[in-house]
């Protein structure tokens, strides 16, 4: 018999072709890696709904995946399911009891619910002696966060400064600007949060989702015409990104002092050169 022998024409009695084997299916570890990956592309462009869901897979595959469960409460309180947030970071504590991380993730989701405030002294000193103060970044940030919820803004400032200043990686320093100018602009402190893009933007650091926020703290400001210039740049770089980043919802749910008037010229000159 011939090399093709085992091929089967009409009438033939010969034994079907050998099957190859499937490949193996991907390791719950490596699949919850792949999906990590995935969630942190979209988490640090700001697209947390798209992050959370890949986020939550991730932990499906691999409960003990803590970056994961970290930036899933991070996620949770962007979109401000804050309940929610609080849940799903009191199962994170439950699966890593001994893990400050675990515990500064529930301190952090509670700091969003006035109800839990009273609490939070009692978790950042359970956090502190868990840690032995050693704090990462993201604890750092999630310690500052408490601080502020607690009207201590001098030293949640300091932390902030603090942690910024000691990130060695240029790429997380990036990162982290932006995800502080998010926190500045949730608190209503515009101010703030200009000064650490303006200092992106000097850099040529700032990213999309970076530059929606300074549009929005601009805003907020009652600056619409820097916001004005700012939103052309954004179209330019992303037609989509302005709807991406809903900046029209923003700009309806934060009227400025001049009221709609100057919202409806602004529109009107976008309209009329495309941008």
């Amino acid at each position: 018999m011939g090399r093709f022998g085992w091929l089967e024409f009409s009438g033939s009695q010969e034994k079907s072709a050998p099957q190859m084997p499937a490949p193996a299916a991907p390791s719950a570890d490596i699949l919850s890696l792949e999906l990590l990956n995935k969630a942190d592309d979209f988490f640090f462009a700001g697209l947390y709904g798209k992050a959370l869901r890949e986020y939550s897979r991730a932990i499906d595959e691999d409960k003990t995946n803590r970056l994961a469960w970290v930036r899933q409460t991070v996620c949770q309180i962007a979109l401000k399911e804050y309940e929610q947030a609080v849940v799903w970071a009191q199962k994170f504590v439950e699966i890593f009891p001994e893990d400050p991380q675990a515990l500064s993730s529930l301190a952090l989701a509670k700091s969003r619910i006035p109800f839990y405030l009273n609490e939070l002294p009692n978790l950042l000193e359970q956090i502190a002696r868990k840690s032995g103060g050693s704090y990462s970044p993201q604890m750092q940030f999630e310690k500052a966060v408490c601080l502020f919820a607690l009207q201590q803004n001098d030293d949640g400032q300091k932390i902030i400064s603090a942690m910024l200043e000691s990130l060695d990686s240029r790429l997380e320093q990036v990162r982290w600007m932006i995800l502080c100018s998010a926190l500045y602009l949730d608190m209503r402190a515009p101010d703030c949060a200009c000064v650490l893009l303006e200092t992106l933007d000097n850099d040529r650091s700032l990213t999309p989702y970076g530059l929606s926020l300074w549009i929005k703290a601009e805003w907020l400001r009652n600056d619409p015409l820097k916001a004005k210039q700012l939103l052309k740049r954004l179209r330019k770089c992303d037609h989509a990104a302005p709807e991406t980043y809903e900046i029209q919802k923003y700009f309806d749910n934060n009227p400025l002092q001049q009221g709609h008037a100057m919202l409806n010229f602004f529109g009107q000159i976008l309209d009329k050169f495309h941008l």
